[in-house]
This record gives C-alpha cells, structure tokens and sequence, in this order.
C-alpha cells in the first residue's frame, strides 16, 4: 500500500507539472485543440460528434457540450472518448456541483444530471438564458442577456447578483473569490459578487466568446480564433495565440488540486455535508465510505482501475467496486 501511494502521489504530482498552463480549446468545428500557453504550438487533442459551445475538466474528464444537446466525456490527458450522453438542451454552458454535472441551455433551462450516465435528476429555470455558468463554493452564478444571477446552493431559487450594465456575457471566472466576466462587446468586468457592485472594468478589442482563468490570469477565446491572456489588475493583454479552430470553449486540462476532499462535515443535512474545505480529513474518509456504500457513483466512482499507471487509472467507468475504494484510500493517505 506504502508503494502503491508513492507511485500515485508522484504520478498526480508530473501530472500537475505537465499540465500548468495547458489549456483545451473548442468550437463549432467539433474539434478540441491543446496548447501551453503562453506560446506552444496548438494541436489535435480530440473530437466529437457536433459544434461545441462549453467545456469543463473535472477528475480527469473532460466534458464537451454541443449545440446539438449531446454531451461527450473524454478523457482529460489522452482525449479518448469515454461515452457520451443526450439533453434536451443546447449545453450552452456546464458546471460541476457536488459532483453531478449541471447542463445550460440559452432558453434559460437548467439540468442537473448524473456526469457519467446523463440520467436526469433534476431540473430548473433560470431567470434568463444562460451563456455562462460557474460554481463558486456551493453557489451556482449565471451569465447572459441581463446580468449575473445567483443561486445559493445552486437550487434552482435566484437572486440578482452583478450589474446588467452590459452586454450579453460569454464567459464567467472566479479568480481566488473575485468573479469576472466577459460580455460580446469586448467588455471585461470585475464583479463584487455579495453585493454585485461593478469594481473594474477594461476592453478589449476582440470580440469575445468564453473566459477562463489559470494562476491569477484571465483567458478570453476570441471570435477571430485568438487566446488573449490578461493581467485582471491592469488588463494588459501579456500575451496572445492563434489558434487554428473556431474557439468557443476553453478549459484548462488539469485535474482537481485535492482529489480526496469531498466535505466539511459528515453528518447528513449537517452544514458543509459534501462541500469540500480544502482540508483532508475523517470527515473526508466516513463521507466517501457512506456515498460507496450507498453505491452513489456520482461521488464514489473515481477510477476503472487502482493501479497507478494502468488503462483507466483515475478515470471513472460508471460501476462502483473494490478498485474505487483502493484507488481513494490512495489518494487519501497521499493527502492536499
């Protein structure tokens, strides 16, 4: 067991030195390119069945969302396809919250699902079309025509949360605790998201089509096929990339700083229950012990394998058995 854990925490610890500042970027084009920014070259990294218009790396998945409705899942290192899933929903935007997957549609519609099967398990509106979506402790922000909007505890219940000043806004990013985003018109705003004062603003002149944010700096994907890397306190742009695919999407292709932190706390309805602290501890142990005995796969299902290195290592396969439980004590004992 003491191996197979200095195997696992070297391999996560390449991985994250692998992919700092690597970036996944797609479009109507069905492609994904991958590049380092700041000046790497892009290349073919995977594709998928329709025009994609949202993106998002959670546990080494990659979650591509088509205009179509079709949700694809790949794998977030290599790019192959691990399965895919219909909506109803035109996947305008995704989000990952309590480790279901939350699907958007541009008619406001929103979809809680199982990440793996697509199996609905919930649905909501939201009070405008959504472009941009992103999670934010156990909140649940909106972006689109009007505004940004607020759901504590992402139930479906919104409140108004930052100025509508605006055009319509592509993109959303939390860096640290401070919300941005990214309008139509070229307009980068900084949002004081409590009281949804407008702090700062700067333009750009490009027309946007998503944002991202990686180690302090935001990342707009352009419709002139452009990765503009910005400094947020002056808006300098630092560098910008051309990319050869119509760039709608971009993510970055890392994985989970603290895989093992699942909760605050392990008492059922207890505050904090399944939201993550950023500490690992008994209470991250008994609550991952209760989701695979109750077979939730949505939080228990981690790896097809527990061997480091091995086919599927660290990539769920929708079936809960010994190599998840393994493949967690794992990552447990390795700690944040």
């Amino acid at each position: 067991m003491q191996t197979r854990a200095l195997t696992a925490a070297l391999a996560l610890a390449l991985a994250s030195a692998a992919n700092a500042g690597t970036v996944l970027v797609g479009g109507h084009f069905g492609v994904v390119n991958k590049v380092d920014l700041p000046a790497g070259t892009p290349g073919f990294f995977g594709t998928c069945g329709g025009p994609i218009d949202s993106m998002l790396v959670d546990d080494g998945v990659l979650y591509l969302g088509t205009n179509t409705g079709s949700v694809y899942r790949l794998d977030a290192q290599t790019g192959q396809v691990l399965g895919a899933f219909n909506t109803p929903l035109d996947a305008s935007a995704l989000a990952m919250h309590n480790a279901t997957l939350l699907v958007a549609d541009t008619d406001g519609r929103i979809q809680r699902v199982d990440p793996v099967s697509g199996a609905l398990l919930t649905q909501f509106t939201a009070p405008i079309g959504v472009n941009a979506m992103v999670t934010h402790g156990d909140d649940l922000f909106i972006g689109g025509l009007g505004g940004v909007f607020r759901s504590a505890g992402a139930t479906g219940a919104f409140s108004y949360a930052a100025c509508g000043c605006i055009g319509q806004i592509q993109g959303l990013a939390f860096v640290g605790n401070e919300l941005w985003g990214v309008d139509n018109n070229g307009i980068v705003a900084h949002f004081e998201f409590i009281n949804g004062f407008l702090l700062s603003a700067f333009f750009v002149t490009a027309e946007p089509t998503n944002l991202a944010a990686d180690e302090g700096n935001l990342l707009i994907t352009t419709s002139d096929q452009r990765i503009l890397t910005l400094d947020p306190a002056t808006g300098a742009v630092l560098s910008e990339l051309q990319v050869p695919i119509d760039a709608r999407a971009i993510t970055l292709q890392s994985t989970p700083s603290c895989q093992p932190d699942l909760t605050t706390g392990s008492v059922p309805g207890a505050a904090g229950y399944g939201v993550p602290n950023g500490v690992v501890g008994n209470e991250d142990f008994f609550y991952y012990l209760a989701q695979f005995t109750a077979g939730n796969t949505a939080v228990a299902d981690m790896t097809t394998s527990a061997i480091a290195g091995a086919p599927g290592y660290g990539v769920p396969d929708g079936v809960l058995n010994n190599e998840d439980f393994f493949y967690y004590l794992t990552i447990y004992a390795q700690g944040c």
